[in-house]
């Protein structure tokens, strides 16, 4: 325990100094919450808040690392905190910010933070050097174009690469991996809390047959879905690892149902199957780390809990819908049911088609081994034959824009969990199982458009030592 408090604190080259108001935050639970509902107030009312609040909390997090040179785990914590926060950017459009900055704050924080720690494996560099080759096929006549494709389909790699490369082999205990999901969990119940004022409230929305923008504030509703599931899976792994990320079972469960909540409304599919999916099939491997113990009964009790949270809040969306949203999912498994709204009229449930557009990506491999056709350019060539919509899946995408050293990447990025599996600990292989899976599904279905799909595969990196007990509590 001795040990534990000692890293609960902050450590300056004068000793040991007091916990602050920020990681108190994150230890407090009521606390952390009720700051960050009003943090939405806060930040909304001008727009220029935001802005500030960013570029104030990015300057401190960098003083603060370099100042303690990480023994308080800050760079991971901020890098949470700006994935979790990204959303509510997003949706607020903070002025003279890019949809991307969150990413490019991401990459310096963790890039500052790797002079302070030791690498040990470079598989992460090797990953983003083999795509940066095929920038050479990116139409540098437009400068300011050719800025703008590289960073928008290259700033989600260079993360990747950041986050994984740092998240090597690094050591967590409970308290440090119980602040870095809750710096995650915060800030995407802030970004609940403005949808719901930017909405006036979900009995308004006008469902239709498509991704409802009215539910999402007006944003993506595929990245609000995905966000939003995000949340939801990183509440019910807490359970599976045994640190919960509240430590109140109904604050947990409260907030896993308004994420599920938040997801389902959206009819953005993927964003909650997502995190379904993937919890469903790490159970065998919390069976086989932990058997007929104690722990296995927990299991059970989570599953339970876990249905009873999905299908309650898809009963409650589609009531609301007039069953549109089962509706939605039945078209998804192939079903194409007649449906008219309340006007008699007939409502078109609309796919998108990420299986036609994963095909000509593939076929763009196909034509184009070698380098692939560039970063950014797969939209360019199906503008070609009039298709104008961008990738889904990220895994074609590398295959379209980065020929054969995109495939080695991806094989690379498909096989090193595994091998980090072999020499885990039992807490660690459930943490690696889980956010593979998550990972790979969720650029699937939205392929690396914002931090978070960076985050869900970095983090399979660590090396977590979870305190005897699991106790929290200081």
């Amino acid at each position: 325990m001795e040990t534990l408090t000692l890293k609960n604190k902050l450590i300056s080259n004068k000793g040991v100094v007091k916990r602050d108001f920020l990681i108190n935050l994150l230890d407090d639970d009521k606390k952390g919450i009720l700051v960050h509902i009003i943090l939405v107030f806060i930040l909304s009312s001008f727009a220029i808040n935001t802005l500030f609040f960013y570029i104030v909390f990015l300057i401190y997090s960098l003083n603060r690392i370099t100042k303690y040179k990480n023994k308080d785990k800050w760079v991971e914590i901020s890098t949470a905190y700006f994935v979790g926060n990204e959303l509510f950017h997003k949706i607020l459009q903070t002025p003279f910010l890019a949809q991307e900055t969150n990413k490019y704050f991401i990459i310096i924080i963790l890039l500052v933070g790797m002079q302070y720690k030791s690498i040990k494996s470079y598989t992460p560099l090797i990953y983003l050097l083999l795509l940066l080759p095929s920038a050479i096929l990116i139409d540098f006549s437009d400068l300011n174009r050719a800025r703008k494709l590289f960073l928008l389909n290259m700033s989600g790699p260079i993360a990747l690469f950041a986050i994984a490369q740092f998240f090597e082999n690094n050591e967590y205990n409970s308290k440090d991996l119980n602040r870095i999901f809750k710096a995650i969990v915060l800030p995407i119940i802030s970004t609940f809390v403005i949808i719901l004022l930017k909405t006036g409230g979900f009995s308004n929305i006008d469902f239709g047959g498509q991704s409802e923008h009215g539910a999402t504030a007006g944003y993506a509703p595929n990245q609000v879905s995905t966000a939003f599931g995000f949340g939801f899976f990183i509440i019910i792994i807490g359970f599976f690892i045994n640190n919960k990320v509240f430590k109140s079972n109904f604050l947990n469960l409260l907030f896993a149902f308004i994420f599920l909540f938040q997801g389902f409304i959206t009819f953005s599919r993927g964003g909650i199957i997502s995190p379904i999916i993937a919890v469903i099939l790490t159970i065998p491997t919390f069976i086989i780390a932990f058997g007929a113990s104690k722990k296995f009964l927990n299991l059970i009790l989570i599953i339970f809990l876990g249905t009873i949270l999905v299908i309650s809040s898809f009963v409650v969306i589609d009531n609301l819908s007039n069953n549109l949203l089962s509706r939605r999912y039945l078209k998804t498994i192939g079903q194409d049911p007649n449906l008219v709204n309340d006007d008699n009229n007939e409502v078109k449930l609309e796919i998108s088609g990420r299986g036609d557009i994963a095909n000509d990506e593939i076929q763009m491999f196909i034509d184009n081994p070698i380098f692939g056709v560039g970063p950014g350019n797969a939209i360019l060539e199906r503008k070609k034959q009039g298709i104008t919509i961008q990738s889904h899946t990220e895994q074609s995408r590398i295959l379209a824009e980065h020929g054969i050293l995109g495939l080695i990447a991806l094989l690379i990025i498909i096989f090193k969990p595994f091998q980090l599996y072999f020499y885990a600990n039992k807490y660690t292989k459930i943490i690696i199982i889980s956010f593979f899976l998550f990972a790979m599904q969720t650029w699937f279905h939205s392929q690396m458009r914002s931090a978070l799909h960076a985050f869900t595969y970095g983090i399979i990196f660590i090396n977590y030592k979870p305190d005897e007990e699991n106790e929290l509590e200081d």
